[in-house]
C-alpha cells in the first residue's frame, strides 16, 4: 500500500505570467516557504519539470490532478485557459486503468497507465505527444503510438521531447531533435523557408527506439538532454554544455546518439551487485546537470553545473559530498536548484529566486544558496515525494501524530480559479530557453494574471 499525505507548494505559483518577460504581473504570487495547497488531493506523488510551470498530484486510487500553466492544454482537463490554480482531475485513466506515473514537459504532460499505455497533451508541434503527427495543441490526453504496441514501464519529458522505457528494456524518443537529444543520430535541422541562415528543426512525431541501450532500467529527461541507467551503466546524450553530459573534460559537445558517461567509482561498485539488481536507485537530469542515486553506501553522484554559483562545471560524475550518508526518498533538479527528500529532512540549494527553496522570506532568510542546507520549516516531517520545476517546488507531506504540531504551523495557500477562456498557446513555450531562439511551429499569446490568498495554517 503507497503512502500518502498532503500537497505543499513554494515558488511563483502565478503560472500563466512567472518567466514570461514583458508579461510580468504587478500581482504574481510568490510563497517563499512551502504552503499547503488548497483544493489538492492527497496524493503519493507529485510530478513537475525543469522547464515547467505546470504540476500534477498522482493518487492512490490512480488519477492525475494537474495545475499550473495550461494555455497549451497541458494540463488536460479539456480545455484550453491560461492557468489551473484549483488541481483538477486530468481526463485519464480510469479505475480499471489507473495513472501510475506522469511527466511534465515545458507545455506538454506524459501520462503512463497501469496496462504500459501512454498518453499526452499539451504541446505537439514538434510531436511530442507521440501520436504519429503534429498539432498546434492538444487539451486531452491522447495515445502516444509506441511501435508494436510495446508496454511501457516509465516516461520522461524534457522541454520539447518525450522519451518512453519500454517494459523489454527499450528506449523510444519523440519530439524536436535540437541538440540531438531524442538520440537517434541526428537533430533534424534545416534552413527555414525564405533564409539561407535561420534554423529550424524537422518535428520527429513517431516513436523511434535508441539504438546501442539495451536492458535500460531507468530514464531521465533534462530541458536538452537524456539519460538511461543499465543495471552497472548510464548513458548521456543531447546538449553537451556544462558537462551535464557526463562524459570528461574533451566531450562539452552535442551528443547525437548514446555515449556512456565516464565514472571509474560505480563501475567498480557495479561488479559487487547481484546480477539481478541495479546499481542505481534513481536517475534524474535537470536544466544543466544530471545525478544518480547509488543503492550502495547512500552515495549520490552529480555532473554538470550542479550548483549555480560554482566557477566550473563538473564534467563527469562526481560524489555529492553534501549528501553522503542520507538515505534518499525523492530527489528532483529544476531549473539551476535541487531539492532533496531524505529521512525526516528536506534538503536544497541553488538558485531560487522567487521561493523555490521555500527557506522562507527575505531578507531574513536567503533566496538562493551556494551550499546544501536544511528548509528548516520543514524539519522533522517526512517528504514522500518532491519535484522541482522552473522556479517551483512541490512535494507531498507525511501527515503522524507527531508531525501535526510542525504542519499546523505551516501556511495555506488558497488558490482561486480565475476564468476558463481559452487564451490560446504562450508564445514563450516555443522558445528556446538556454542561449539560442529557434522559430516555433505555432504563434499565440496568453494572458492572465495570477491570483491566490495565503493565510496562517490553523
Amino acid at each position: 500500500m503507497m503512502e500518502e499525505g498532503s500537497v505543499y507548494v513554494c515558488g511563483n505559483v502565478t503560472w500563466e505570467t512567472s518567466l514570461i518577460k514583458n508579461k510580468r504581473g504587478k500581482a504574481e504570487t510568490v510563497l517563499w516557504t512551502p504552503h499547503r495547497l488548497e483544493g489538492a488531493p492527497k496524493g503519493w506523488k507529485v510530478v513537475t519539470g525543469s522547464s515547467s510551470f505546470h504540476c500534477f498530484v498522482l493518487t492512490t486510487n490512480g488519477e492525475a490532478h494537474g495545475f499550473g500553466r495550461n494555455g497549451a492544454g497541458q494540463i488536460g482537463v479539456g480545455k484550453y485557459n491560461a492557468a489551473v490554480h484549483v488541481p483538477q482531475k486530468a481526463k485519464v485513466g480510469s479505475a480499471e486503468d489507473p495513472v501510475i506515473d506522469a511527466a511534465c514537459g515545458k507545455a506538454h504532460s506524459l501520462f503512463l497507465l497501469k496496462s504500459g499505455a501512454v498518453f499526452g497533451c499539451g504541446v505537439n508541434g514538434y510531436g511530442q505527444l507521440g501520436t504519429g503527427s503534429t498539432s498546434e495543441r492538444c487539451h486531452t490526453p491522447v495515445k502516444c503510438k509506441i511501435p508494436g504496441d510495446k508496454k511501457c514501464r516509465a516516461v520522461a519529458a524534457g522541454l520539447d521531447f518525450s522519451l518512453v522505457l519500454t517494459e523489454d528494456g527499450e528506449v523510444y524518443s519523440f519530439g524536436c531533435g535540437e541538440y540531438g537529444k531524442l538520440g537517434i543520430g541526428t537533430d533534424g535541422a534545416h534552413n527555414t523557408s525564405g533564409s539561407s541562415i535561420k534554423m529550424g528543426f524537422h518535428p520527429f512525431p513517431t516513436p523511434r527506439k535508441i539504438l546501442g541501450l539495451e536492458d535500460v532500467r531507468l530514464i531521465a529527461a533534462g530541458n536538452h538532454h537524456g539519460l538511461a541507467a543499465t543495471r552497472t551503466r548510464v548513458f548521456a546524450w543531447g546538449y553537451g554544455a556544462y558537462g551535464r553530459l557526463g562524459l570528461g573534460s574533451t566531450k562539452n559537445k552535442d551528443v547525437f546518439r548514446p555515449e556512456m558517461c565516464e565514472c571509474s567509482g560505480w563501475v567498480a561498485m557495479g561488479k559487487r551487485m547481484a546480477e539481478d539488481k541495479c546499481l542505481f536507485k534513481k536517475l534524474a537530469a535537470g536544466k544543466e546537470s544530471s545525478l544518480a542515486v547509488l543503492r550502495e553506501r547512500m552515495t549520490t553522484y552529480a555532473w554538470g553545473k550542479v550548483k549555480a554559483a560554482q566557477p566550473e562545471a563538473d564534467m563527469y560524475p562526481k560524489i555529492l559530498q553534501d549528501l553522503q550518508g542520507w538515505d534518499i526518498r525523492s530527489i528532483s533538479l529544476g531549473a539551476g536548484f535541487i531539492m532533496v527528500a531524505a529521512d525526516t529532512s528536506v534538503i536544497a540549494w541553488g538558485a531560487g529566486t522567487e521561493g523555490s527553496l521555500g527557506f522562507g522570506d527575505p531578507p531574513k532568510f536567503p533566496k538562493s544558496s551556494a551550499q546544501a542546507r536544511k528548509v528548516e520549516p520543514l524539519e522533522g516531517l517526512t517528504a514522500l515525494s518532491i519535484s522541482a520545476g522552473a522556479n517551483h517546488t512541490v512535494m507531498v507531506l507525511k501527515e503522524t501524530e507527531d508531525s501535526k504540531s510542525i504542519l499546523d504551523a505551516l501556511n495555506v495557500h488558497t488558490p482561486v480559479n480565475i476564468s476558463d477562456a481559452d487564451v490560446g498557446n504562450d508564445e514563450d513555450d516555443f522558445f528556446e530557453t538556454d542561449g539560442r531562439k529557434r522559430k516555433g511551429p505555432g504563434r499565440g499569446r496568453g494572458r492572465g494574471r495570477g491570483r491566490g490568498i495565503s493565510k496562517r495554517g490553523r
